[in-house]
């Protein structure tokens, strides 16, 4: 007989029909008892189908028990079979949450950083490299950037939204508010939020950077804001400014005698034609050490505290060889000097010679003729590196280059970088470097040219010093060029 020939007997728990709610424990004791007595007992064959043994888990034993015998019952029972179901899968699953939860920190590693790490994380995010700025700058043509700090989606305002967190250390937070930058073709700061962004650096010391490129009429809507800055003078440790002339920094006449912490000064001056004007705000500063200038024409009246510069980086278009003697003359403590002009002003009165005796690295940017100007006129006894760039095919020979290196008593590596083809004698330059006992410490020579194939042959040559020969193409896409580097590594004692 089938099993649907057997009358099912009237359930005890006809209640799980008329509700909804999940059963306890007992009601699936009940149900499990209930069962037993009313579904058929089964074949041999169907073994595997037998419920577990009474020492089974109440939860498996569950399990295949409603899997088995949602056929045999009501329709109106597979509400509460849901519910048991879900019930029993809560069950199981509660050990592993309960043993994941001490866990989740592990999810987020940036949340078990303490906060002392975290805000040194967000003082490195922003971009406040001097330098790079000062690149970024000469790069756009002396055009403004593009954005300031000043603006929500930027360092140090965009690290306050993102979480209550984050916005607690950011504001507590006092180097991520050193450095901002003003901009005179962006809407300027209200002079009450520049006092409110002052306030949370507290004590740290300042770097503002200004970028006055603008109409006349843009750099006077920053006035307020610059006005604020300047009371907080006596805290700045680096400045950079871009201004359109000489005239807009007259608006620092005020911070004179009061830059006590002032360590780096970077100052262009990309348009403009009246340089007679005294530039003196920035006389009197007595930890300035590294001063970055960039101007149409060097200005003759500008004064700075020479005497106590260790880097000096002197740009332009044009330069009068007798101010650039002049400021030469009382930098005597210069470590690392560039200079770098398109056209050099050389007078016909004799000036003496200049010695630097600190000085270690010297780059000079200009043609050879002017590069020789300037190098019979200065004595540099302690030289170890000499980059000349911008050099044009002029012999090489018949300049002072190689008598102003046989003065210095440690030279140790030149680079020379020429704008189109090298000269006839640069073979014969390199060898007389080679060959000449006071340059016996010489370790590395690098020629950046368009193309040469004679420096393998005189690698070929000349392998009694020369221990490594490099060569490698350079792509410069400003230039549209490509040049090769030729390195030389020259054994040196």
């Amino acid at each position: 007989m089938s099993v649907n020939d057997n009358p099912t007997p009237t359930s005890q728990l006809r209640h799980l029909i008329r509700s909804l709610e999940g059963p306890n424990t007992l009601s699936i004791m009940s149900v499990l008892s209930d069962a037993r007595q009313t579904l058929p007992v089964r074949t041999s064959k169907d073994k595997h189908n037998v419920l577990p043994a009474g020492n089974a888990s109440l939860s498996n034993a569950g399990s295949v028990l409603l899997g088995k015998i949602s056929n045999y019952l009501d329709v109106a029972y597979q509400d509460p079979i849901a519910k048991i179901r879900d019930i029993l899968h809560e069950v199981s699953a509660a050990p592993h949450i309960e043993h994941g939860a001490p866990l989740t920190p592990a999810l987020s590693p940036i949340s078990r950083l303490p906060e002392e790490l975290k805000s040194y994380i967000f003082y490195l995010c922003q971009p406040h490299d001097e330098d790079e700025v000062c690149a970024r700058c000469l790069l756009i043509g002396f055009r403004q950037c593009s954005n300031h700090n000043f603006d929500d989606m930027h360092v140090p305002l965009l690290l306050t939204q993102v979480s209550k967190e984050w916005r607690s250390i950011a504001l507590y937070s006092q180097r991520l508010w050193s450095h901002f930058t003003i901009c005179s073709d962006l809407t300027p700061p209200t002079p009450s939020m520049m006092r409110t962004w002052l306030s949370r650096a507290k004590s740290s010391p300042l770097h503002p950077n200004l970028h006055l490129i603008g109409t006349s009429a843009q750099t006077r809507r920053v006035w307020p804001a610059v006005a604020e800055m300047v009371l907080y003078c006596d805290r700045w440790e680096t400045l950079f400014v871009a201004a359109r002339g000489l005239g807009l920094l007259r608006r620092f006449k005020s911070v004179k005698n009061r830059l006590h912490t002032l360590k780096v000064l970077q100052i262009i001056i990309p348009f403009g034609n009246n340089f007679h004007q005294l530039v003196d705000a920035f006389e009197v500063a007595p930890r300035l050490r590294e001063v970055h200038w960039y101007s149409t024409n060097l200005p003759p009246r500008l004064k700075l505290p020479w005497g106590q510069l260790t880097v000096l980086a002197l740009m332009g278009e044009r330069a009068d060889l007798l101010i650039l003697h002049w400021i030469l003359r009382q930098s005597h403590n210069l470590s690392h000097l560039k200079l770098e002009f398109d056209q050099v002003l050389v007078p016909n009165d004799l000036l003496r010679t200049i010695a630097l005796d600190h000085l270690i690295i010297f780059d000079l940017a200009v043609s050879l003729g002017y590069a020789g100007n300037l190098l019979e006129r200065l004595h540099c006894p302690h030289l170890r590196e000499l980059e000349l760039q911008r050099l044009d095919d002029a012999p090489l020979m018949g300049l002072p280059i190689l008598s102003f290196l046989e003065m210095t008593s440690a030279f140790k590596r030149l680079r020379i970088a020429f704008e189109g083809a090298a000269p006839p004698d640069l073979g014969v330059f390199i060898k007389s470097i080679l060959s000449s006992p006071r340059l016996a410490k010489v370790q590395l020579i690098e020629v950046l040219i368009v193309d040469c194939d004679w420096l393998a042959e005189l690698y070929a040559t000349s392998q009694s010093r020369i221990v490594g020969y490099e060569k490698c193409v350079k792509e410069e896409p400003q230039q549209d060029v490509a040049r090769t580097m030729f390195s030389l590594q020259v054994l040196g004692q």
